[in-house]
């Protein structure tokens, strides 16, 4: 007796991609991956000038998974491909891939790039100009950022930092074990490194959190978004140390040695916590981004010069050496200086009291050392 295996039908599945919000690369746009095939073999085309690219393809009913590529130069090019991880659309079991569920008959996709909508949204960079300076205090207060965005599994939320000693909202940031797990915020335009060379931050990391071996860092990645997937390719990274868990840490990131003062390119940041290319846990919490071309002395251990209290301050700042303090400087988040003295004495009174609410980095300098402390206004 013959025995026939019923085989999947085919049918003719039109793929649309709205580009509105993109630079097309001269490779061309494409549609490839999971059950379509490689990265560059069905290139779509957009005949009528209306930045809707297309193409026709006959597949198998079952569906499956694809990606939109915008300029990959060879078959297995996936760094090209569009990001949507971490949005409804994206598959994270299958490469953040887009899913096309099983179909009886011919159909019509149509998306926008990079999107899980049909329509693109407006543009958000389209009226910016001038080099980012980026800073965020989670409350509202964000300058020059565009947009973040979790990549391999991180997610990340704006929440109440009470629990864990702050004084307003920061940004929680979750590894559940992705390998290259981390936290990227895109910029408008490309940053002038000979106006935006250093970057601080506080950060805070959830010693119940962890699992592994992991050492407990903070990355920070310049890189250009143009070069999606492959954008690490050309990165320039710093690492600072985590000294202790459970505890706030100012880090600072000063890249005024390095090569990314030979960039022009760069418009994209990437932080990650605790290496990469591992399965470990971590939970984090950052706050007060902010960047500026000036160093504020900051150490991984710092050996005080002085004493300070108390720490939320509301109105006075008092700072205690063992030798005379010869110049006090405040600055705000955005790397402005609010308040400057010179007081030549053991003991220094700081008015805060008509400051407003928020971070601030206080710059002192004493004997032969500068050292930078964070202190919190009420």
């Amino acid at each position: 007796m013959l025995v026939f295996f019923a085989s999947a039908q085919t049918f003719d599945v039109t793929f649309n991609v709205d580009m509105t919000n993109e630079s097309v690369e001269p490779e061309g746009v494409f549609v490839g991956g999971g059950f379509i095939g490689n990265a560059n073999t069905y290139q779509m085309l957009d005949p009528d000038g209306d930045n809707i690219y297309s193409v026709t393809i006959n597949l198998s009913q079952s569906g499956g998974n694809y990606i939109f590529l915008n300029g990959p130069d060879n078959p297995a090019d996936w760094g090209a491909k569009e990001q949507i991880a971490g949005q409804e659309c994206s598959d994270p079991a299958n490469f953040d891939d887009r899913t096309l569920e099983p179909f009886t008959g011919p159909i019509s996709v149509t998306y926008c790039y990079g999107e899980c909508t049909v329509e693109c949204p407006a543009d958000s960079c389209a009226d910016v100009t001038g080099a980012p300076a980026i800073a965020d205090d989670f409350d509202g207060n964000s300058v020059d950022i565009d947009e973040y965005y979790g990549d391999n599994g991180v997610t990340y939320e704006i929440v109440d930092g009470a629990a864990f000693g702050a004084t307003s909202n920061v940004l929680r940031y979750v590894d559940n074990g992705g390998t290259y797990a981390n936290v990227q915020l895109k910029t408008c335009n490309k940053f002038d490194m000979s106006a935006t060379s250093v970057f601080t931050m506080d950060v805070y990391i959830d010693g119940s959190s962890l699992s592994g071996t992991q050492p407990n860092q903070v990355a920070f990645k310049l890189q250009n978004q143009e070069q999606g997937g492959n954008a690490w390719q050309s990165q320039v990274e710093l690492i600072v140390p985590i000294d202790a868990v459970n505890t706030w840490q100012t880090v600072e990131f000063d890249f005024r040695t390095t090569s990314a003062m030979q960039r022009d390119d760069f418009d994209q940041v990437v932080i990650q916590f605790n290496s990469e290319n591992n399965s470990d846990t971590v939970t984090a919490y950052i706050d007060n981004i902010q960047s500026s071309n000036e160093s504020l002395g900051l150490d991984g251990v710092l050996m005080r010069q002085f004493t300070y209290f108390p720490n939320p301050v509301k109105e006075q700042l008092t700072i205690k050496a063992q030798s005379d303090i010869k110049n006090i400087t405040v600055f705000n988040m955005l790397g402005q200086v609010v308040l400057r003295k010179s007081p030549y004495n053991k003991d220094c009174i700081v008015d805060m009291s008509t400051m407003q609410t928020g971070a601030y980095f206080v710059q002192v300098s004493v004997a032969d050392t500068i050292e930078t402390i964070r202190v919190l206004k009420k």
